[in-house]
């Protein structure tokens, strides 16, 4: 990821409640977090992902990845000078 690009993409979380917890899988990539309400699990889960695909990133894997995992990514101008990964989770 170089050249003031980032890479998008969405995904769809399965989403499970027991209790007062909340717990967000991206059965994609393997993925959970979870949080004391659902907004915080979605949030916690877009960290996760983040950070996951940053360490992919830095390995030159991130793109094979998510193909392999049949997420479509896109690329688009960075919104900042520093590259970053943007996960866009529907809520």
């Amino acid at each position: 990821m170089s050249g003031g690009q980032e890479i998008q993409f969405s995904i769809e979380p399965r989403l499970e409640q027991e209790g007062d917890l909340w717990t967000a899988y991206c059965d994609e990539l393997g993925l959970a977090s979870c949080g004391e309400s659902l907004d915080e699990a979605l949030e916690n889960l877009r960290g996760a992902i983040t950070a996951f695909c940053r360490a992919l990133a830095r390995k030159g894997l991130l793109e094979d990845t998510l193909d392999r995992a049949g997420i479509k990514a896109e690329r688009v101008p960075a919104s900042e000078a520093a590259p970053r990964v943007r996960v866009a989770v529907p809520a």
